[in-house]
């Protein structure tokens, strides 16, 4: 734990990208696997279930400092974070108390923690805890109680490092890390393995391209009738693999959809070739693309009856193929690859169908189609380049997006109360 709180604390004092790569990769060099593949596990934003909940933890630090519920609130509400208040509130006196052999992170994670929603009594253990670390220790292991873990380092970073670390390639490291990978020595100490030419496990999807929002400068130097054309719907981006008879659905995000999507996963299951397919996720009724928010309701759902299904139809709209019978297709243009997945659509099973391409013989033809996107149910254009390939992550030039202007607008509002 002394490791990763070393890590965590250097990460948290720079805003320099390249001393958080350096620190990162300095770290999975030096560390033992099997802590390094748990640091990689929470830095790269996987799930972390809460152990504890707040009254318990609340009780524990109120108990070992005899402070009153309202002064605990008063000091939460200047903070703002559960996991820093407790650390600050610790008695000055646990600052002097001999510090035990740190405990590595990998049985924190594996056992202790776990440990923890099996006690009978979590409050004695977590004093025991609190009183023999550091407060920078305390904060890390109540934010791993509660399953709120965070750091100020996005995936990509992670991925340089580690990329660094194992002398590899960005391209390959970002495979690794999507989907399910598992949490073990030998599967981190395989990421410095040479590529071997086969992706990932039957399930694993590809790391997604991102289009960024169009540069009309940089797109217009380009002749339109270089683009294919598509309209930008208003979905769930989603990536179908089907390798055998294993088929799965994930979403941009890395997660595994098919409890909220059954009847894609059964139809896709008669499909007689292997593929991977991107595409979006939409519900259509009635030849009538639904809502979003209908959208969000199908996969906040926990139960999905036959009813609900048949109120709320899947529909998988795919406008990219990147594996066919087992040839990784990225590396192929654009062209060719909407001649792969047209091939496949035509023997389709049900709700599976293509984006259909558009035509615009101008930029200002173009502009017309965007200015109809509203009326189709889309959120604008999609402009891809047809010579270019499929990348990993956000690559400007051959992918533009070319949103409508909104007429309503989806925010947060946040504020901020002092005291």
């Amino acid at each position: 734990m002394h490791l990763f709180t070393k890590l965590f604390r250097s990460l948290d004092s720079t805003t320099g990208t390249l001393r958080k790569i350096e620190a990162l990769a300095q770290y999975f060099q030096t560390a033992p696997p099997e802590d390094a593949v748990w640091a990689l596990y929470l830095l790269a934003g996987r799930k972390q279930k809460r152990i504890l909940t707040r009254t318990v933890l609340q009780s524990a630090i109120q108990s070992l400092n005899d402070i009153p519920p309202w002064l605990f609130e008063e000091s939460y509400a200047v903070v703002g974070d559960l996991a820093e208040t407790i650390a600050l509130l610790l008695p000055k006196s646990s600052a002097c108390l001999p510090l035990p052999p740190s405990v590595p992170l990998h049985q924190w994670m594996e056992e202790r923690i776990p440990a923890l929603s099996r006690s009978e009594d979590p409050e004695t253990l977590l004093r025991t805890w609190w009183l023999t670390h550091t407060r920078e220790e305390v904060f890390i292991l109540n934010k791993l109680i509660t399953g709120g873990f965070r750091t100020g380092v996005a995936k990509n970073l992670v991925i340089k490092a580690l990329a660094q670390a194992f002398a590899s390639t960005e391209a390959h490291i970002a495979e690794r890390l999507f989907g399910d990978w598992p949490v073990s020595a030998d599967w981190f100490k395989s990421l410095a393995e040479s590529p071997s030419g086969e992706f990932g496990s039957s399930a694993s999807p590809y790391p997604f391209y991102l289009a960024s929002a169009l540069d009309a400068d940089a797109a217009e130097a380009t002749p339109i009738e270089e683009f294919a054309i598509e309209w930008k719907w208003d979905g769930i981006r989603a990536q179908l693999v089907k390798r055998g008879s294993q088929v799965s659905l994930w979403s941009r995000g890395e997660e595994l959809l098919n409890e909220s999507f059954p009847e894609l996963i059964s139809t896709a299951k008669d499909w007689d070739q292997d593929l991977v397919l991107d595409g979006e996720l939409l519900l259509e009724r009635d030849g009538k693309l639904l809502a979003f928010a209908e959208l969000q309701k199908r996969i906040s759902r926990k139960n999905l009856s036959a009813k609900w299904l048949a109120t709320h139809p899947a529909l998988f709209l795919a406008f990219d193929c990147l594996e066919r019978n087992g040839e990784d297709l990225r590396a192929a243009t654009q062209r060719q690859r909407r001649a792969q997945l047209d091939e496949l659509i035509a023997s389709a099973p049900p709700l599976f169908r293509a984006s259909p391409l558009l035509q615009a013989s101008s930029w200002e033809a173009a502009r017309q189609l965007r200015s109809e996107a509203s009326d189709r149910s889309a959120e604008g254009l999609m402009l891809k380049l047809w010579s270019g390939t499929y990348k990993i992550g956000r690559r400007r030039g051959e992918w533009w997006k070319w949103k409508v202007d909104p007429l309503t607008l989806d925010a947060v509002l946040i504020y901020a109360q002092a005291g």
